[in-house]
């Protein structure tokens, strides 16, 4: 089960809810520096997912339709893949490009 479906049901079927900018190191968000990943964008509305997708972008990010809020539970999982990623690497933020789009 994924946080966003949690928040979901705790907020109620009235509440428009979208999850994105899980893989995107905080850090690098509060700089103005360029951000060399994508942005996965997860909610049941795809109107609601390009209101997001306008935000990665303001943010100089490609935003990803990346379907349902139930989906988001992948990219949730990720965070700590990536969080072994940096440690490894000892990199600054990994991220995620998705290619072929």
């Amino acid at each position: 089960h994924s946080a966003a479906l949690t928040a979901q049901k705790r907020l109620g079927p009235g509440v428009r809810t979208v999850s994105a900018f899980h893989n995107v190191a905080g850090h690098k968000l509060q700089t103005d520096e360029a951000i060399d990943c994508d942005v996965l964008i997860f909610g049941d509305d795809p109107k609601d997912r390009a209101i997001v997708a306008d935000l990665a972008t303001a943010a100089g990010l490609r935003g990803v339709h990346a379907g349902p809020l139930a989906n988001s539970v992948a990219a949730e999982a990720l965070t700590s893949v990536l969080i072994g990623i940096n440690r490894n690497y000892k990199s600054d933020g990994a991220g995620l490009r998705i290619t072929g789009i």
